[in-house]
């Protein structure tokens, strides 16, 4: 059903409900998994650690033959084998022998505990490197208790275990999880296909001679590198005429290819607001036009052949407002992709605040732990230059007082 004018919340609730995840899947390698979302569950099929395994360097022995250790009486143990980590002893420790082992390496049978180097007669503080031979003997000074010092084979991860769950996205930390759990391929969801367009005549691509009455374009531009960053680096763009029957082609187009279309201008209620005009030559459902918000009100969301189209304000920060707000929860649904969920948390004010003309998102800057915003530049949709160094949008809604230094506010974290 058809609505104007909602509220921010409404909105988020209709693009969730109208957009449907991408069900198509694929097998990538491990090294090429980075920033693809899981499609099923990834279990590690062995222990881990896979084996008794010492967690120190020093002499693997039996707990029993430590009995009533001291300085002054310590019990004597005859070293028959030294272990590093890769190593694997054959051997079986039994009565008074002892195995030198360092951390990581396999505890052999017959011991249930590890004695630490430093209880060892002998060990010299100054030459932590000092060499026990096999067939020596080594004195060790306190007692020891089974199991101390020793890493049972599973403690930290049962085989079975579900090491990283569907739909997570796949990052540096869990690309090292699973290759630790010998994994080398990945079953993951396929990207969604973006196509980002702008619409004015008047938009010119940076590097061309500048034209009368003519500007550079800033949306398709930064919308495009906004995209990249977050890991779906967009399969279509174009900028496009004030023409309708041109924009309904490539719109069509673009939506056949696309999971998810973005254009930016074209939404309010001038002559050259077209969106209005091509929506209707493509067959595509307005779902919703006008977002209680500003800057970016005019926002439109559209369905086709089952796909969403969000449609953004032409001014810069209205397009950057309403992109992050809006057309990234449509691309957070496409992708299962949790990563893309708004980072909302409340801050306080470090300055107060009180001309924003009306406009509930503001230019911010999060800083230990204070909400600042930028001074020499103007808080206007057009101007995408006070954006710089900002890292947050901040949501002010208008009030009959200023904002006070102190107050708390919601922010959204970029």
């Amino acid at each position: 059903m058809y609505q104007e004018d909602i509220e921010l919340e409404e909105a988020y609730r209709i693009i969730e409900a109208s957009t449907k995840g991408v069900t198509e899947t694929e097998e990538k390698m491990l090294s090429e998994a980075d920033g693809y979302v899981t499609a099923e569950d990834i279990k590690i099929g062995f222990d881990v650690p896979p084996f008794p395994r010492s967690p120190l360097d020093g002499f693997a022995i039996r707990s029993i033959d430590t009995k009533g250790a001291t300085e002054e009486n310590p019990a004597v143990f005859r070293i028959i084998d030294t272990e590093f980590a890769g190593d694997f002893c054959t051997k079986t420790i039994g009565a008074g022998e002892a195995v030198r082992i360092f951390t990581g390496a396999p505890i052999p049978k017959g011991a249930d505990c590890v004695a630490w180097q430093e209880d060892s007669v002998g060990w010299d503080d100054e030459n932590r490197f000092r060499t026990f031979e096999n067939g020596t003997e080594v004195k060790i000074v306190a007692e020891y208790k089974p199991w101390e010092n020793y890493s049972f084979q599973g403690e930290e991860i049962k085989a079975g275990t579900v090491v990283v769950p569907k739909n997570h996205r796949i990052t540096y930390i869990e690309s090292g999880v699973l290759s630790s759990a010998g994994i080398d391929r990945v079953k993951v969801y396929r990207k969604p296909k973006v196509g980002v367009f702008v619409t004015g005549s008047e938009l010119m691509k940076p590097g061309e001679p500048l034209k009368p009455g003519k500007i550079y374009d800033a949306n398709l531009q930064f919308l495009s590198v906004r995209l990249k960053e977050l890991g779906y680096a967009p399969e279509m763009t174009g900028m496009l005429p004030d023409d309708s029957d041109e924009v309904a082609k490539i719109l069509s187009e673009a939506n056949d290819r696309c999971d998810l279309v973005i254009t930016s201008g074209g939404v309010s209620v001038g002559a050259k607001d077209i969106i209005h005009l091509v929506l209707p030559k493509i067959n595509a459902e307005k779902i919703f036009w006008g977002v209680r918000m500003k800057p970016g009100s005019p926002a439109i969301f559209s369905m086709r052949n089952g796909k969403p189209m969000v449609h953004l304000s032409g001014n810069p920060f209205a397009a950057l407002t309403t992109f992050e707000l809006l057309a990234k929860e449509a691309l957070r649904k496409l992708s299962h992709d949790e990563t893309l969920r708004n980072n909302m948390i409340y801050v306080t004010l470090g300055e107060s605040f009180s001309k924003h003309r009306g406009r509930r998102f503001i230019r911010a800057i999060l800083e230990n732990d204070e909400l600042h915003f930028p001074k020499a530049e103007k808080q206007t949709s057009g101007n995408l230059m006070s954006m710089v160094g900002c890292n947050c949008i901040a949501e002010l809604p208008p009030q009959d007082h200023p904002y006070e230094k102190g107050d708390r506010v919601r922010i959204f974290l970029l």
